[in-house]
């Protein structure tokens, strides 16, 4: 098969917005570090910063990532996270650093904050989130809490001073586990993997590794051997074509250098290349939004893909690549939409919504969007829906649930039940950190001890 066909509208809208998500945490850290920087001692309780990551991975970790390496916007962590905050690339300790005022971060906050529910998080919740993200960092603890009674949130003068260096990540492994919760390791060294994809044949797996930067890596599925696809700019969320040919993913690679950097969120499109590593890289979305592929429509010819928007924040488009190649809009809301997969006849458009305020998994007619249903009612997100399977998947906290799909005259969903049940790695956000090619194995990623 031929594809053709790129998305060639450029969008319009704000860009301001966009960074919103990231103010919640990020005025935390600066008020933080200002109050060590007045008292010279630690900053928070490890208490607090226990608290504060169940706060997170619930009210930030879909933005930026459980692990804070980034979600769908920029990393919490490490020398990107310094640097972006500052608006430029300068070493910690300089005389010429020019923070943010703390008193003003606040006032931001308190004003913005989360975007679409603002005030929905309490100021003790604000300040466990701010002693989790510093623990990440690095910064020390001390035996009383971070307070708003900290002088550094009440002292105009003071500014964030950054301290630069690399946080050490999750090492983790690919394991195939089946509807039983039996385990089988797949004989791959750790690293951090992120989002693995079984080709369509079952024999290879497409996965993020971030060494130095996120690039995608193939692995042989019987050896283990890991063989590196790209190399230029930052590439992430893998997929496989649906011959199994090609690798489609999310490149900054279009962008300039700035510093010798790019950041990967203030810019990324859809690029494919072959599997086998020959070739160049070709670019499939353009626009002023970040895009990045997520399913194909059973027929391969539509690939979904999603569009972060400031106004409506992540959602979901199709581009054909027969026709025109015109690329269309199949849901904009003021919710997350995510989790894209496809009934066997490709009908239906199965996806994970925000809208009653936490994940739940909703069918919609494809394409027209309408009808929908949504069809848990007790959370679900990380869907996955594999090409001939009569039972749809996702994940419910530890559990991994299944749901029986019966095609007819109109759609009918059994009830969920529990597959298995583990401490697997689990998704920052509505993307399925697992996945399945025949509903019968799953490969799932898990921390290595």
């Amino acid at each position: 098969m031929i594809y053709k066909g790129f998305l060639k509208r450029i969008y319009t809208g704000s860009a301001a917005s966009y960074v919103a998500p990231l103010l919640i945490c990020l005025l935390f850290i600066q008020a933080a570090n200002a109050d060590q920087q007045a008292s010279g001692q630690g900053i928070y309780a490890e208490e607090q910063a226990t608290a504060g990551k169940k706060i997170y991975e619930a009210q930030c970790g879909s933005c930026h990532g459980v692990d804070l390496m980034r979600g769908t916007s920029t990393a919490l962590i490490g020398t990107e996270f310094v640097e972006k905050w500052g608006g430029k690339a300068l070493q910690a300790g300089s005389s010429t650093w020019t923070g943010f005022h703390v008193g003003g971060l606040l006032a931001e906050t308190i004003e913005t904050m989360p975007p679409g529910v603002v005030g929905s998080v309490s100021t003790e919740e604000q300040l466990s989130v701010l002693a989790y993200v510093l623990q990440r960092n690095g910064f020390p603890s001390r035996d009383t809490a971070l307070t708003m009674n900290s002088a550094a949130l009440h002292d105009p003068t003071l500014k964030f001073q950054p301290t630069v260096g690399r946080i050490g990540l999750e090492q983790r492994l690919l394991v195939w586990v089946d509807r039983q919760g039996r385990e089988e390791s797949i004989p791959v060294p750790p690293r951090h993997y992120y989002l693995p994809r079984i080709s369509p044949d079952g024999k290879r797996i497409a996965v993020e590794v971030h060494l130095d930067k996120p690039d995608i890596w193939i692995v042989d599925v019987e050896s283990g051997g890991l063989r590196q696809l790209t190399h230029e700019g930052t590439n992430r969320f893998p997929l496989w074509s649906p011959d199994g040919t090609r690798i489609l993913y999310s490149s900054d690679r279009h962008r300039e250098l700035v510093g010798g950097e790019r950041a990967f969120f203030d810019g990324h499109e859809v690029y494919w290349q072959a599997a086998d590593g020959s070739g160049e890289a070709d670019r499939l979305t353009f626009g002023e939004h970040n895009h990045g592929p997520q399913k194909w429509a059973p027929d391969g010819n539509i690939l979904s893909f999603y569009e972060i928007h400031p106004d409506t924040y992540r959602d979901i488009w199709m581009l054909p690549f027969e026709g025109d190649g015109d690329p269309w809009p199949f849901l904009q809301t003021p919710y997350l939409e995510g989790g894209i997969g496809f009934s066997q006849d490709g009908k239906w458009l199965a996806h994970t919504s925000k809208e009653t305020g936490r994940y739940e998994v909703v069918l919609r007619a494809f394409p027209e969007s309408l009808p929908k249903k949504q069809v848990t009612s007790e959370g679900g997100v990380e869907l996955v829906w594999p090409p001939g399977s009569n039972d749809l998947f996702y994940r419910n906290e530890d559990k991994r649930m299944a749901m029986e799909i019966i095609y007819g005259e109109t759609l009918k969903v059994g009830p969920p039940r529990v597959m298995f049940e583990g401490d697997y790695v689990k998704s920052p956000g509505s993307r399925a950190s697992w996945d399945s090619y025949d509903g019968q194995r799953f490969l799932l990623l898990k921390r290595a001890e």
